[in-house]
């Protein structure tokens, strides 16, 4: 019995069944229809004011407060405090960011960064 030689697609057969999948992808994921999506927080906001259902400003601040409170036991930190991480101030000037760059070099290296190499 003979086998039947395979044949290989044509490159443009593959583009269009790329182009017929992506489509079909890009219409899923077009998104969730209007009326079951998650709400916008300002607009939730205005509507609430709108409508006097708004949270009184002591009611906000005991809101925050209950929030910070459960942060600062879950993670054992204060959500108000500055990040840890700080970035060093810049020298005066970039003449003096260089400098500082270059005697960096020579420590990490041994060699100046202006001289030839060394061969």
């Amino acid at each position: 019995m003979a086998s039947r030689p395979t044949r290989a697609w044509h490159p443009m057969a593959w583009l269009a069944a790329i182009v017929v999948s992506g489509s079909i992808t890009g219409a899923m994921a077009q998104g969730v229809p209007a009326d079951e999506r998650e709400p916008n927080p300002a607009a939730v906001g205005a509507a609430e004011r709108a409508a006097g259902d708004a949270p009184s400003g002591t009611q906000q601040r005991r809101a925050a407060e209950t929030t910070d409170q459960i942060y600062r036991e879950l993670t054992g930190q204060n959500p108000n405090a500055p990040d840890r991480a700080t970035v060093p101030p810049a020298y005066g000037t970039p003449g003096q960011d260089a400098r500082a760059e270059e005697r960096l070099y020579r420590e990490l290296t041994g060699q100046n960064p202006d001289a030839a190499p060394r061969q």
